[in-house]
């Protein structure tokens, strides 16, 4: 209720009291810490308890935002934190803890709340001295071992030594929270010295830790492990074993990155890494983050940007380390000027791999795949990293062979999602939020937060007007984003590009007609709003609707932004200076923005609904790790939720689609599809793929979709029909002729028939086809072969072609 400002009068009335849940939650907090310390663990019995302690951790959070005892906070801040830190729930620990403040109050544990606090804080420059009390001493070592275990990994064991006395003392002389406080600090103590990457890169990656020294010594490098990144060093990734990544948005995956490619420096596999990502701003984040993880270290990055100014020669020869970020069809141009350049590849990383079926981009990527694991030596290390992927082990098995490993670690999502729907029945709307698992499943709601404002007529107009309309579910989403911007970063998704810049002009308009919330600019870092107009100025004009939205602090974020302003906002957005953005689907690309709402207007994308597996990567962005201890996703349209017995069903299916990950759609090949059959209008039969195949062949392609119509006009096909899918298959042969062109060399051996049958039996699409779909693509790949060579020969433009190709 305090979240969504609901005045206090029409707060739900609640019937009993939720403390007496205190007894239980503090209680599952006690038996955990106490199972942890103890000498025997059950490793089955241990993750049995923590399930029970996550309900802990909502609990103690949830009476936090309710305030109903705010002279419990201190208390309550140290406990939630201590139990999402046992959860594996660090960046939520760190949230907590830090809403207490510097200080630590007096809770009657004569010191051990500010030993829990220190640890929960996890400020490894400072320590204990003299404290007094009977556990002074206790405190006084622990610390101070722990802080020299951090610069040198030095004293587990006797730290270790030290948490077992001070549990004993507590046991024998503490009173109950006091023994509480003892376990929990114990518990808190071991499971840091475990997550240490102190304790855990030596054992993961088979490197000795004087190997490790430098870079665990170092100030930036990562202290200790998340989850996902344990997950990855029990799977043998940090040891050069190739595998397919399933992680969730925020699971730490750019430590995890960092981590691996120091694994593969460090016991000499390669002094080259390749990083390839599918989009350029999401490349110019990877190097970015690099560049600072590998500061002041013998180490050089470099990304592949437009104008190519990297020279492959000395990339090739270089005796320092190196890493290049690049784009799939910037790798295609080095590697076309420098094929030898492929040979020197020992650490290979697709990031946001399952892009390889994303349209005609997709084949590029999936082309370049093929090539490279014809190039790169077979000792190698590969990795593909995804959120998502519903068929990771055929994708692991076509990329790395037999011997892949899949590391699966799409549950261990770093925050807690809720899900909510705008609902609108009454006069004044309200939120329904349900279980993010089985959303037929009400778990509460918010009353009375969306209300109709009256706004200001102009000129000649009468008819009165009103923000936001009861049938405008993008109004209603902009009205949401105003309200919650208070509490933090909120990004409006649009399915269409032409819809962010309608939602910018209805906040503008709305505002020029006394809209009454306040200006998200007010939440915002005056100096770069100002610097952020200044560019939209200076790129689209002062009277434009994006320039006239931004100075509100309402950013558009798409494809048709200008790529500055796209960098400049994404910088403003996380670094918390601005707060509020309307997006498109470029925000599930990689770029990650710390958001706590995302307020989702529509489930297309286009005129086609959004994939399970693109969805899931855009609700990753809610509820950053380490900024809040959870995020919202909340749907705007009341016809989904209103309609979901009625009429409008098919919209509340769709979205309990959306939210299960199990539905995540294989990666499949896009140059697959040119084999696809043609469909009818009512898409109730087809002809075969094989027209369109010998057409191509006969130079026959132009009036291929008017002789198919007159042919099966009968079966319901169309010219315009026709005329589309053949559109798309044109578009996909094209792809695949420009990457072999890309390929020609004076000699033209690159196409010979062996290369070019040997490139297409690598593909993605040959490895889900069937044995006529398997002819067919190699029957493709040397026409389209034959067809360059022909086209060379003859009219000798080939050459000026392959020049500009990149």
């Amino acid at each position: 209720m305090h979240e969504y400002q609901v005045p206090e009068e029409y707060h739900i009335r609640i019937t009993q009291d939720p403390a007496r849940l205190f007894t239980l939650t503090i209680g599952l907090l006690g038996d955990f810490a106490a199972r942890i310390n103890s000498e025997d663990v059950d490793e089955n019995h241990l993750n049995e308890l923590q399930k029970y302690l996550q309900f802990s951790t909502r609990f103690f959070d949830a009476y936090l935002e309710s305030q109903l005892r705010q002279d419990l906070d201190p208390y309550l801040l140290l406990l939630g934190s201590a139990s999402y830190y046992l959860c594996d729930l660090p960046g939520s620990s760190r949230v907590l803890a830090n809403r207490i403040g510097e200080h630590c109050p007096n809770l009657d544990c004569l010191g051990l709340e500010e030993l829990l606090f220190w640890l929960l804080q996890a400020d490894w420059s400072k320590y204990f001295d003299a404290s007094p009390g009977v556990y002074g001493e206790y405190i006084d070592t622990i610390s101070q071992r722990l802080v020299q275990y951090f610069e040198s990994g030095e004293c587990y064991d006797n730290l270790l030594e030290y948490t077992t006395n001070l549990r004993k003392t507590a046991y024998d002389i503490g009173t109950p929270r006091q023994l509480l406080f003892a376990d929990v600090c114990c518990a808190i103590v071991k499971r840091r010295l475990e997550n240490s990457t102190w304790y855990s890169l030596p054992r993961y990656s088979g490197r000795v830790t004087n190997q490790w020294l430098p870079v665990l010594q170092k100030e930036t490098f990562v202290r200790e492990l998340w989850p996902a990144q344990h997950l990855l060093g029990k799977q043998g990734v940090f040891r050069g074993k190739s595998a397919v990544i399933q992680m969730p948005t925020s699971a730490g995956k750019t430590k995890a990155t960092e981590i691996i490619i120091r694994s593969a420096f460090l016991a000499g596999r390669t002094s080259l890494v390749v990083v390839v990502a599918p989009f350029r701003s999401l490349c110019h984040e990877i190097r970015n983050d690099l560049v600072k993880s590998f500061r002041d270290e013998p180490v050089k990055v470099e990304e592949f940007t437009d104008v190519f100014q990297v020279d492959f020669e000395s990339v090739e020869q270089a005796e320092q380390p190196q890493i290049l970020v690049v784009t799939p069809e910037k790798l295609v141009y080095a590697l076309r000027h420098t094929p030898e350049l492929a040979a020197h590849i020992g650490l290979l990383i697709y990031d946001e791999g399952h892009q390889f079926d994303n349209g005609t981009r997709g084949i590029i990527y999936e082309l370049l795949l093929a090539s490279l694991k014809m190039m790169v030596p077979r000792e190698a290390q590969t990795i593909l990293i995804s959120a998502v992927i519903e068929n990771a082990a055929d994708v692991g098995e076509w990329l790395i062979g037999d011997d892949v490993e899949i590391v699966s670690g799409t549950d261990l999502i770093p925050t807690y999602r809720s899900v909510a729907f705008a609902s609108w029945l009454d006069r004044l709307g309200r939120l329904e939020f349900v279980d993010r698992v089985n959303p037929d499943n009400q778990e509460f709601f918010v009353p009375r937060i969306i209300e109709q404002q009256e706004l200001q007529l102009r000129g000649r107009e009468r008819r009165p007007r009103v923000f936001p309309k009861k049938t405008d579910g993008q109004a209603i989403a902009l009205y949401l984003g105003l309200k919650t911007v208070v509490k933090g970063g909120v990004a409006v998704f649009c399915g269409k590009k032409s819809t962010a810049s309608s939602l910018c002009n209805k906040a503008v308009d709305a505002f020029d007609r006394g809209l009454s919330f306040t200006k998200p600019v007010e939440y915002s870092d005056q100096n770069e709003i100002r610097r952020l107009c200044f560019l939209h100025e200076r790129n689209l004009g002062t009277e434009s609707i994006a320039t006239q939205s931004a100075k509100l602090g309402i950013f558009s974020h798409h494809n048709n932004t200008p790529r500055g302003i796209r960098f400049a906002v994404e910088y403003a957005m996380k670094k918390g200076l601005a707060k509020f953005v309307i997006c498109t689907s470029t925000l599930a690309q990689g770029v990650n923005l710390p958001i706590r709402y995302l307020i989702v207007t529509s489930t297309y994308q286009g005129r086609d609904q959004i994939k399970v597996r693109d969805f899931h990567n855009l609700i990753g962005r809610a509820g950053r790790s380490g900024m809040y201890t959870e995020g919202s996703i909340i749907f705007s349209d009341p016809m989904v939720y209103d309609k979901r017995r009625r009429r409008g069903q098919w919209r509340w299916n769709r979205v309990k689609d959306l939210l299960n990950p199990d539905n995540s759609e294989p990666c499949a090949s896009t140059l697959l599809s040119v084999f696809d059959p043609f469909l009818n209008e009512d898409r109730n039969r087809n002809i075969p793929a094989e027209m369109f195949i010998q057409a191509y062949s006969d130079e026959d392609v132009e009036g291929l979709a008017v002789r198919l119509a007159l042919q099966y006009a009968d079966d319901g096909f169309t010219a315009a029909g026709l005329k589309k899918q053949i559109e798309w298959k044109m578009n996909i042969t094209s792809a695949v002729e420009s990457y072999l062109m890309s390929h020609w060399d004076d000699s033209g051996n690159e196409l010979q028939d062996d290369n070019v049958t040997e490139l297409a039996r690598q593909t993605f699409a040959y490895f889900l086809a069937d044995d006529n779909q398997q002819r067919q693509i190699i029957e493709l790949f040397r026409l389209l072969a034959q067809n360059i060579c022909s086209a060379s020969s003859e009219n000798g433009i080939l050459g000026i072609k392959n020049k500009t190709l990149s």
